[in-house]
């Protein structure tokens, strides 16, 4: 019997190993892939911002239609720096961090932290978070918790409401975050994409492919689609501690 325990935990060790090496080459990667997007994305995003905010400044002799092409093709150079800018902050923060390790991490606790830090919102914002404890790296699962947070108070109306749930049960922790905001883009209901909504801005897309990596590096998934009775549904599903 002692030799069976001992062989257990010997496999349990290598796998740990196993997956922070996974990690760490993961981390590896996407540092990379990030500092080549800061590279080849932030000269030519800076001169498309600079032209259309010199047009904008100079849009007294033009049309109607033409000063609202201006403004969108600025407003959404805007955003995609701000996109750019945090994805650059998380592959900052990973470098400082090193390779993360692994520890045992109540989830629940985690979203509590997360909402206590987050800037006040006209959103009304409902919680229920049980008890769930996963393993995983406590500075990448706070990111993933701030992300969904972030995107819901973005993509929403003032007056929408915002659920948070964490609940375990089967072997499976689950953070669910709901709104009763316009729903999810056709396209990413199918696939995460980076895409624009209706109106030119940013969809949930952008902000929200981070979330799948982490989701996947933790051995879990990440699932969106429509709240029964109107809004989104995002769903994280991570594995229990053993």
């Amino acid at each position: 019997m002692a030799s069976i325990v001992l062989e257990e935990a010997q496999t349990a060790r290598g796998r740990k190993r196993a997956d922070n090496e996974l990690l760490g080459i993961a981390n590896d990667t996407k540092d990379a892939l990030l500092s080549a997007i800061g590279h080849d994305l932030w000269p030519p995003l800076s001169v498309i911002a600079g032209f259309a905010e010199t047009l904008r400044r100079d849009a007294t002799r033009m049309s109607k239609a033409d000063r609202e092409a201006v403004k969108r093709i600025a407003d959404n150079a805007e955003r995609i720096e701000e996109v750019l800018r945090r994805l650059l902050s998380v592959s900052e923060d990973l470098r400082v961090m090193g390779k993360p390790g692994w520890s045992r991490i109540d989830l629940g606790g985690i979203v509590a932290d997360v909402l206590r830090r987050a800037r006040p919102s006209t959103q009304e914002i409902h919680v229920s978070a049980e008890g769930g404890t996963v393993d995983g790296n406590t500075a990448l699962l706070e990111r993933l918790v701030e992300n969904l947070f972030t995107n819901a108070l973005l993509h929403t109306p003032p007056t929408s409401d915002i659920w948070i749930r964490v609940r375990s049960g089967g072997g499976v922790v689950s953070l669910v975050v709901e709104d009763s905001g316009r729903g999810m883009p056709v396209d990413l209901k199918v696939g995460l994409s980076l895409t624009t909504d209706p109106d030119g801005r940013p969809a949930p897309g952008s902000g929200l492919l981070l979330i799948e990596r982490i989701a996947r590096l933790h051995r879990g998934r990440f699932r969106v689609g429509d709240r029964p009775g109107g809004g989104a549904r995002f769903i994280v599903e991570l594995p229990a501690s053993a």
